[in-house]
């Protein structure tokens, strides 16, 4: 699993809490019925944090009401999740560790050292700045505004960004392979949708932080019309999934999972718009698979651009925000004859970001593993951060 990989932020190798500690979020969602559960600043005392939501997804299952009438968890944060998972979770595998340092990786401690060290000169330096000049010179004769103290204060900034924004960057930046949160959106052969993402959260949270990946809505979204004996609006049934990646408090500002998965619902593959794709060398909407639809995916992208310009980049609450780092995974299926488990399915990944890595793999009957694929999708520019481009590329298979 992903969150066993040190590569990835999430479980194992996930950006240290200011406190040095691992404390991991993740959720999970079916498109049936809106179920969903989510665990948040678990300590890092399991290394599989995705299956406890799963685990607590599947105690909503088996007992809508628990005796006395009570109302099953749905979100579990801290010790209180912790507990929970050693009493319900034996058997799911989540892999409890004894040591709070067993998820803690170098490559994390590295980066924990280099961002406290650079967010220790920063608050130093707001501190001077708080005092006068008379004062400052006083206390520091030596200094200057040309003299070491300038070039620290603008290696903090170059590092840090504006008032330490930056530090929620994974313990691979600066260098090393891309890390960041992990999200999956999974289909059956019966047309189902499952979502789920887990993350490590920002480098130096505040303990007890909760990010997008452990709360409704904002870090994955699963939901389908006309599974019910209820048709849609072209007499048919759609089912979509999404999970969305970057800066979680502001992607929760936004509940950018949700909007982006009830777009795609509200638009039909009937009702195809005009492409808005690309930038850089993403392509426009490279596809592949068998008797392609283009202007069917078209009108996905066009959901999905849609969303992260207007419902991200240009959201009314994002106003003052300078980084607006989102990535998203979207899955819409469709279904006209109800005698066929599944007729068309799109995928379709789109990101503000300078990279995202995305993988998918398809599982036959009887095979046990499947292909695998995976990319790094790349902007070959990035305009000012008010002004991000948008990278979107996906594919659309006729089933």
């Amino acid at each position: 699993m992903l969150e066993d990989s040190e590569l990835t932020n999430a479980g194992r190798g996930s950006c240290l809490s200011r406190d040095g500690s691992v404390q991991c979020d993740a959720g999970v969602m079916l498109d049936s019925r809106g179920l969903f559960a989510g665990v948040g600043a678990l300590p890092g005392l399991v290394r599989r944090p995705v299956l406890v939501a799963r685990c607590l997804l599947e105690s909503q299952l088996q007992s809508p009401l628990l005796p006395g009438g009570l109302i099953p968890p749905s979100l579990l944060v801290g010790h209180g999740a912790l507990d929970w998972a050693r009493a319900n979770c034996r058997d799911c595998d989540v892999g409890f560790v004894e040591s709070d340092n067993a998820l803690v990786t170098p490559a994390a401690r590295t980066a924990y050292l280099k961002y406290s060290r650079l967010l220790e000169a920063a608050e130093q330096q707001q501190q001077q700045q708080r005092l006068g000049p008379r004062k400052r010179r006083a206390e520091s004769p030596d200094s200057s505004p040309s003299g070491e103290s300038t070039a620290s204060t603008a290696a903090v900034e170059r590092q840090l960004g504006n008032g330490g924004h930056r530090c929620w960057l994974t313990p691979a930046a600066g260098g090393g392979p891309v890390s960041d949160t992990v999200g999956a959106v999974c289909l059956d052969s019966s047309g189902r949708i499952a979502v789920a993402c887990s993350s490590g959260g920002v480098a130096l949270k505040q303990p007890g932080r909760v990010g997008q990946a452990a709360i409704f809505g904002c870090g994955c979204w699963a939901e389908s019309v006309g599974d019910a004996g209820v048709e849609d609006d072209d007499g048919g049934s759609t089912g979509v999934g999404c999970v969305t990646s970057g800066a979680g408090e502001y992607l929760v500002r936004c509940q950018l999972a949700q909007t982006c998965a009830r777009a795609a619902l509200r638009r039909s593959p009937r009702r195809a718009s005009p492409a808005v794709v690309s930038n850089g060398d993403c392509g426009g909407s490279e596809s592949s698979g068998s008797d392609i639809d283009a202007h069917r995916q078209d009108d996905l992208a066009s959901v999905a651009g849609d969303c992260l310009r207007r419902e991200f980049l240009g959201h009314a609450f994002m106003e003052g925000v300078e980084l607006r780092d989102a990535g998203l995974l979207l899955i819409r299926r469709r279904r006209q004859d109800p005698n066929l488990p599944l007729q068309q399915l799109e995928f379709l990944y789109g990101h503000t970001t300078e990279a995202m890595c995305v993988g998918w793999q398809i599982v036959g009957e009887g095979d046990g593993e499947g292909e695998c694929e995976a990319v790094v999708s790349r902007q070959a520019t990035i305009t000012d951060q008010s002004h991000r481009d948008v990278c979107i590329s996906g594919s659309v298979y006729r089933l």
